[in-house]
């Protein structure tokens, strides 16, 4: 809590502790103290007034968002226009309101804790998402195996460098074309192996006949499986 006022200071926390906000609060009160204490982390969450001795809440503001962005700000002062607090909350403030009206800060802070951890949340899950994307593209490019997927249209959409290395087809040549590899004295076969894919729900080591680029046949083990929707809907084929 910046504030250079005691008295301030003791009211912000009584109003805290009456209605059951569980915090330890450090007041600091000057420039130093409070880049100090910022500096040290482990900070919830920041309050700040607005005018201050040699430092104003706009520096105070933009030193937070600067070393600790994730944390939420909310000014408690004197007087705040209506223009000047626009601006804050445009430059990152997440509240603001007066140190005559302190009846809102307890559910002001319980609303800024809530939405800070549930962004910490969703920035944790994206960075999972984004990292398990990543291994998946690593396996994807780096099996020996072909790896291949289709949609419903039996379109390629996904093609490994080793299914170009067995096939002869670049990923540029068969990316949203119709797969190549099937003969056409197969094509009833690969219905059937479809059909049967969504009936048993995958396939292992099935033999099966396949064309190259090149025009002559390699014979294969086929494993595969449908790609569904939360429906349950098929969206394409993995093999």
């Amino acid at each position: 809590h910046l504030e250079d006022s005691p008295p301030d200071a003791e009211l912000v926390r009584a109003r805290l502790e009456g209605a059951g906000v569980p915090c330890t609060i450090q007041v600091v009160d000057t420039r130093n103290t409070y880049m100090a204490a910022i500096n040290r982390g482990g900070i919830d969450l920041i309050l700040s007034d607005y005018n201050l001795p040699g430092y104003d809440g706009m520096q105070a503001l933009a030193f937070a968002r600067e070393h600790c962005p994730e944390v939420p700000f909310i000014f408690v002062t004197g007087s705040m226009g209506e223009e000047i607090a626009v601006k804050t909350l445009r430059l990152g403030a997440t509240d603001y309101l007066l140190k005559d009206r302190l009846e809102r800060l307890p559910d002001a802070v319980r609303r800024a804790i809530n939405e800070a951890e549930s962004a910490t949340a969703r920035r944790q899950m994206e960075t999972s998402l984004r990292e398990s994307n990543e291994l998946l593209t690593s396996v994807f490019q780096s099996s020996p195996s072909p790896i291949v997927m289709i949609d419903t249209d039996s379109r390629v959409t996904l093609w490994n460098p080793a299914a170009e290395r067995a096939f002869g087809w670049t990923l540029d040549e068969v990316l949203g074309q119709p797969l190549p590899t099937i003969p056409d004295d197969k094509r009833e076969e690969h219905r059937a192996l479809r059909e049967r894919l969504l009936k048993e729900g995958r396939l292992t080591n099935v033999e099966v006949a396949r064309r190259r680029k090149d025009g002559s046949t390699i014979y294969i083990n086929l494993s595969a499986a449908p790609l569904l929707k939360v429906t349950g809907e098929p969206y394409g084929f993995l093999g």
